[in-house]
C-alpha cells in the first residue's frame, strides 16, 4: 500500500495534466492532504434538487393497528374449530366399581396355609435317679387329709384312680358306666378347622357374613389394626361378624380368622 509521499507525488503528477495551477498551489501547500485536494478537484456541481416523494397512507399503502388485530381475529376465528362440525363430544363415561375391582384383587390373592409340623426334637438326657421314699403311714394319710378338709381346700375328683368313668352293678348283671368327665364338660369337641376370609371396609358399621358359622373368633384385623370384641369393636351373632368400630374409613383390608366345625 502506498504512503502518504507516493499519494501525494501521484496527485502532483495528474494536476499538472489535468490543472496546471491547481498543481503548483498543492506543491506549495505540503500541509494539504493528497486525498482531500483530488476529492475537492474532481466533485462535480451541485444537482437540482429533486421533487418531494410519495408520502404511504396508514390503511392504503399499509396496514393500521386496528386492521392488524382485525386480521389476525379473522384468521383465529377461522381456524378455530366448530363443535358438531369439526368435532363431536363423546360418551359420558361411567364410575369405576371400586368395591368390584377390590374384589377381583382380592381373589389373586392367596389364602396362606397352614405349614408342615417340624419334626420331632431328640430325647432328652435320662435324669437322676430319685431318692428312696418314706412311705407314710396309713395314719398319717387319714390326718393329712383330714387337714386338708379343715383348710376348706374341698378334694379335687381327679385325684381319684379312674375317675372318668365308673361302672356299677345292675340286677340284670351286665352294669352300667357313669361318664364322669361327660357329666362335668359335656362330650368331647367335634374336630375343628381354622380358617381365613377376608372383607373391605365400607366406611362405616357393617356385617361381614361368614361362609362358616365360627366356634372360636381367633382374630378380627382391619388395616393392620387387632380388633378386640371386649372393646366393643365387634360382635358375634351366628355367622354374622358386626363391626361397630374400626370399620372407617371405606376401602380398607380386613381379615377374620376362625375355627368352625
Amino acid at each position: 500500500m502506498p504512503d502518504k509521499a507516493q499519494l501525494r507525488a501521484a496527485a502532483i503528477r495528474m494536476l499538472r495534466h489535468l490543472d496546471p495551477e491547481a498543481a503548483r498551489q498543492f506543491e506549495r501547500n505540503p500541509a494539504q492532504d493528497a486525498a482531500a485536494v483530488m476529492r475537492e478537484y474532481f466533485r462535480g456541481e451541485q444537482g437540482i434538487t429533486g421533487k418531494d416523494g410519495y408520502t404511504p397512507k396508514a390503511g392504503t399503502d399499509y396496514p393500521t393497528p386496528e386492521q392488524v388485530r382485525s386480521y389476525i381475529e379473522s384468521l383465529v376465528t377461522a381456524m378455530m374449530p366448530i363443535k358438531g362440525v369439526h368435532y363431536h363430544d363423546g360418551a359420558p363415561g361411567k364410575d369405576a366399581d371400586q368395591a368390584a375391582i377390590i374384589r377381583e384383587i382380592l381373589k389373586l390373592i392367596p389364602i396362606p396355609k397352614d405349614g408342615r409340623d417340624g419334626l420331632n426334637g431328640k430325647p432328652g438326657k435320662a435324669g437322676r435317679d430319685g431318692q428312696d421314699g418314706i412311705s407314710p403311714s396309713i395314719t398319717a394319710v387319714i390326718a393329712a387329709v383330714i387337714d386338708y378338709i379343715k383348710k376348706e381346700q374341698p378334694i379335687d375328683i381327679t385325684h381319684i384312680r379312674n375317675w372318668q368313668s365308673f361302672r356299677f352293678p345292675t340286677r340284670t348283671g351286665k352294669g352300667m358306666t357313669i361318664k364322669t368327665e361327660e357329666m362335668l364338660h359335656g362330650a368331647p369337641a367335634p374336630a375343628q378347622t381354622t380358617t381365613l376370609e377376608k372383607f373391605v371396609t365400607t366406611g362405616g358399621p357393617q356385617d361381614v357374613t361368614l361362609t362358616h358359622t365360627p366356634l372360636l373368633i381367633l382374630s378380627v384385623v382391619v388395616n393392620g389394626q387387632v380388633l378386640s370384641d371386649d372393646a366393643g369393636d365387634y360382635s358375634v351373632v351366628g355367622a354374622t361378624i358386626s363391626l361397630l368400630n374400626g370399620a372407617t374409613p371405606a376401602g380398607l383390608y380386613g381379615t377374620i380368622t376362625y375355627t368352625y366345625a
